[in-house]
Order: structure tokens, then sequence, then C-alpha cells
């Protein structure tokens, strides 16, 4: 698990306003898709706000395309062997990166014809795949940041209630990030 209190206290108390961990997540949960993986790198971040939860989205943000251009800048002989085998096209990210809300993303959906999905459920895999698919031919970008802020009665467990509360100094638990899981959809989706 990770230790989320401390790095919550060594924000607020210690005069760190961003803490970071990075490292193995091994869960004993069934995983039967390509989404849920048993053995991963986690990616954790406690972190002030000082006025809406979306600056938290703009770091995340930021560091993707870190990630990103990482990849494409230090590692260009090992994409090429990996396309040999797994051909691939090279990912296609804006600055900033997209962001669209949970009510705009189930908008494009029913505009393409996919009307089962609803803003008061979440999105299949199904779903997943053909908004990233319409997202890329839409703004030309693979990866984009969807909020989803659940104003229905049906609450789910990893998620809060959208209230309207003063953001400043208040500490958003960011959830562990499943890099490989999530991209391989085009969206991050973020709580």
């Amino acid at each position: 698990r990770s230790a989320q209190v401390c790095k919550q206290m060594t924000a607020a108390c210690g005069g760190f306003w961003r803490v970071f961990e990075m490292g193995p997540v091994l869960r004993a949960e069934d995983s039967n898709t390509h989404r849920h993986l048993c053995e991963f790198t986690g990616v954790d971040c406690e972190m002030c706000i000082y006025e809406h939860y979306y600056e938290a989205l703009d770091v995340m943000g930021e560091m993707f395309n870190f990630i990103f251009d990482g990849i494409y800048e230090k590692f260009p002989s090992e994409l090429q062997t990996i396309s040999v085998q797994y051909p691939f096209e090279p990912i296609k990210y804006l600055r900033p990166p997209l962001r669209i809300d949970y009510a705009e993303g189930i908008a494009l959906l029913h505009q393409a014809g996919i009307t089962e999905a609803s803003v008061d459920d979440d999105l299949s895999t199904p779903h997943e795949k053909a908004l990233g698919k319409i997202v890329k031919e839409k703004y030309g970008t693979d990866f984009y940041i969807m909020v989803s802020e659940f104003f229905s009665i049906k609450k789910r467990i990893y998620s809060f209630h959208f209230i309207s509360i003063n953001y400043t100094s208040y500490l958003l638990y960011l959830i562990s990030m499943v890099i490989i899981g999530q991209i391989s959809h085009g969206c991050y989706t973020f709580l």
C-alpha cells in the first residue's frame, strides 16, 4: 500500500508542496484483462492545491509529456526494435495536454452514435476505446485527460462528489497511475 498519510503530512507540515513516490506495486487480485496488472510501477503524488484541483491535472499532464519526450529522445533504437515485431505509430500528444470533462466525452460518444454511454455510469472498455479514436480524429492526440466529476446519487467508492469548496491548501490524493494500462486506451481518467 501507498504511504498516503506520510506523504500528506510531509506535504502539509514539512514544507514540501509536492511529494512524489514511484515504486513497484504488487496486487493480489484477479487480472483477467490487459488493463489490470498485478505488478506495475506506480506513481503517487501528494500536493498542495491553491486554487483548484486542476493544478494537479496540470502537474500530471506535464509529467506525462515529460515521460513521452524522454522515451522518444532516449530510446529511439529500442523503439525501432520493438516496432519490428509490434508495429506502432508514434504517440501524438499536445502541449498542454487536452483536457475534456466526462460529460463532453459522453457527448462525443453520442455524436458518434454510441448512445448507451451515460454520464451516470462508468465507461466500458469498448466505450473508452471508441472515445480514444474519436478524440484522436477530432483533436489529433492519443493522450488526453478526462475529468470525472460525478454528480449522480450512485457514488463510486473511488470518487468524491464534486462540491464547491475553497481549494486553498487542500491536499488531494492522486490515485496511483497505471501508465501502460491507461495510455493504451488513449486517455487517463482522472477522478
